[in-house]
């Protein structure tokens, strides 16, 4: 059973107990635009699915069978962008001797672990453009590692950021929490860039 309690009133992620480990929670960025314009996307290739399912049903047609499978990909495609604009989150948890990162939405999730004895230099950060500068889709916002963020750390030689969509006073809050929870971090978390 999950229980969830925002951090504060002013923050979007909450912290939760699933398992009996606390984790967080930081919803992504949602956009009703988005959501409307996917949701009418959605109802029209659901159309054009039937009709070329329809076509397809009575002249048996290779093109057409291709064509409807492409419909078919591309409508996953977009329930997947529609399903993480609607409950996509990033999730942050101390495991065991692991900080576990996990991304997505349902069982569609991406999982980074790192080991927490290797985890140097935990601190809040102000986010960067990232090198390649670009607008994050909700696919890369959901299933991708951050680029930049509000919270970094030193592992196995990397920088690893988190929680690139939050404030800056919201990543001091969650280097605070994952300080408290990382064994090797205790006093690490009060650095600031």
């Amino acid at each position: 059973m999950a229980t969830a309690a925002a951090a504060s009133p002013t923050t979007r992620h909450r912290v939760e107990r699933v398992g009996g480990v606390e984790q967080l929670r930081i919803p992504i960025p949602r956009s009703r635009p988005a959501r409307i314009l996917l949701i009418l996307w959605l109802a029209i290739w659901t159309a054009g699915i039937a009709a070329a399912l329809w076509v397809w049903l009575e002249e048996r047609l290779a093109a057409t069978l291709a064509f409807l499978l492409f419909l078919l990909v591309f409508w996953l495609v977009v329930a997947i962008v529609l399903a993480a604009q609607l409950a996509g989150a990033e999730i942050l948890r101390v495991a065991g001797n692991e900080l576990v990162l996990t991304r997505g939405v349902g069982p569609l999730r991406r999982t980074w672990r790192y080991r927490a004895d290797r985890i140097s230099g935990l601190r809040p950060c102000a986010p960067q453009e990232p090198a390649w500068n670009r607008r994050r889709g909700a696919l890369q916002q959901a299933f991708t590692r951050p680029e930049t963020g509000t919270v970094r750390f030193e592992c196995d030689g990397a920088t690893v950021f988190l929680a690139d969509y939050v404030s800056e006073a919201e990543g001091r809050e969650i280097a605070a929490w994952l300080a408290r929870r990382l064994p090797a971090m205790a006093g690490d978390g009060d650095q600031e860039e």
